[in-house]
């Protein structure tokens, strides 16, 4: 997990991608307080270093498997559930074009 925390923090981490897309979108929506800023600003940065794009204020969207990424920045942050939430969608189409991703 440190290996890859490092690698998120270098910029050198990067989801797996799989031969065939599933079709499914995964969300980052988090809702850390104020007092804890700090966590919030490292992790839209860690987000975006590990190549999730800002889809509206406090939500990430990445089209690959992530699970253990987002379990690992929980961890890392010291946020549970409750202040990261993570969410597959089917359909959010207008994010096709910034991954390359042919439709199914």
């Amino acid at each position: 997990g440190e290996k890859k925390i490092d690698a998120l923090y270098a910029g050198a981490y990067v989801i797996p991608i799989p031969a065939l897309w599933d079709g499914k979108w995964r969300l980052v929506m988090f809702d850390v307080p104020e007092k804890r800023k700090k966590v919030r600003d490292t992790l839209r940065m860690l987000l975006r270093s590990a190549g999730f794009v800002h889809f509206q204020h406090s939500a990430w969207i990445q089209p690959y498997p992530c699970d253990e990424l987002v379990t690992l920045l929980r961890s890392h942050l010291g946020s549970g559930k409750v202040e990261i939430r993570y969410l597959m969608a089917s359909f959010v189409d207008v994010f096709r074009k910034h991954f390359n991703l042919v439709p199914i």
